[in-house]
């Protein structure tokens, strides 16, 4: 057994930052996994953007699995690895489909510690509870954006998405 549990650990990575191309420019593309999900298609990202910046992948960081109940906890992991291993530099956060909710709350810690966060690309990333209703609120994220922007729209509670999305255009074009 304490082979085996040396052999697991020695096998573990160290890190939950896969590096996938040499670029040295300032900064980086991090692109977070789906739930079950790998890394390789962090992989195929980097001969497209490893030229213009650094691409890395996030992976799960199974050792402390059970450390990490919340997306907060979660992310405040992955953002000492990120502030350790990339240390200046704009980051741009691409999530696919549970990972772009990890990379909306990646990136407002990540700017919340002053780091720019010019793109947070979201791809597939819109879950289902088992009821059918979605786990991610699209007004609330929407009005989280306009905020970080200095922008200020109060809907009433019950306003469509859809309006809402339509007053952010007209309050966008307005600046």
């Amino acid at each position: 057994a304490d082979l085996l549990a040396a052999e697991l650990e020695r096998r573990t990575p160290q890190t939950c930052l896969v590096k996938h191309s040499n670029s040295h420019s300032p900064g980086a593309v991090v692109f977070i996994p789906g739930a079950g999900d790998h890394s390789l298609h962090g992989a195929s990202l980097a001969p497209e953007l490893g030229a213009v910046a650094p691409v890395f992948s996030l992976i799960s960081p199974t050792q402390k699995r059970g450390e990490m109940q919340t997306m907060e906890a979660l992310c405040a992991f992955h953002l000492q690895e990120i502030l350790s291993t990339i240390p200046d530099g704009p980051l741009v956060l691409v999530g696919h489909s549970f990972g772009g909710l990890v990379a909306l709350e990646l990136g407002a810690q990540l700017q919340a510690c002053g780091r720019m966060v010019p793109q947070i690309v979201l791809l597939d990333t819109r879950p289902k509870s088992p009821g059918g209703d979605s786990v991610f609120d699209r007004t609330a994220e929407l009005l989280k954006v306009l905020a970080q922007l200095g922008l200020q729209l109060q809907p009433p509670a019950d306003t469509p998405f859809e309006d809402v999305l339509a007053g952010a255009g007209a309050l966008l074009a307005r600046e």
